[in-house]
């Protein structure tokens, strides 16, 4: 199946933005027809779209700062970490960065990083020792809890995208 034939099929609804599609093919609809004409850009309407979008937005990001990843959507019972990431640092050796992704399409109850409450680091803290035990080749390398916050197009028409840095320490 081509890009064509999947645009076609998403465009009548007969397969779910949720399906493993590009994110060409994720957008917004207005009247039966795309609400964007920038498909690549376009923000999914469901939460749980939204919330998948941005993490593919973010971990592209960082990609482009030379992060690797490690793992996506990591969960136990502790909680959940949206990305798990390796940093090669000056020295060989490899720093582990564990992300949260936020999204705010509306800036008016304050960024995606004000969002991150105590309780929520404490549950990321918890799940990344989790991680960590389940990976023990990790164990001794240094690590470190960042915040990716986006929010929709600028007046630029670009995503803007917070990114920072050991936003909070375990």
């Amino acid at each position: 199946m081509n890009i064509s034939t999947l645009r076609a099929k998403a465009e009548r609804g007969w397969i779910s933005a949720r399906a493993s599609l590009p994110l060409a093919l994720l957008f917004r609809y207005r009247n039966n027809k795309p609400y964007c004409k920038d498909l690549s850009h376009a923000v999914p309407i469901g939460e749980g779209e939204r919330g998948a979008w941005a993490e593919r937005v973010a971990e592209d990001y960082l990609h482009g700062k030379g992060i690797e990843t490690l793992a996506r959507n990591y969960s136990c019972k502790f909680g959940e970490i949206d990305l798990i990431l390796g940093e090669n640092t000056n020295d060989g050796d490899m720093t582990v960065i564990f992300a949260e992704v936020r999204f705010r399409s509306n800036p008016r109850f304050g960024t995606g990083a004000e969002s991150v409450d105590y309780r929520k680091r404490q549950r990321i803290i918890m799940a990344a020792r989790h991680y960590l035990q389940q990976n023990p080749m990790l164990r001794d390398k240094p690590c470190r809890f960042d915040i990716v916050s986006i929010s929709p197009r600028q007046q630029n028409g670009n995503d803007h995208i917070c990114w920072i840095p050991a936003a909070f320490e375990a």
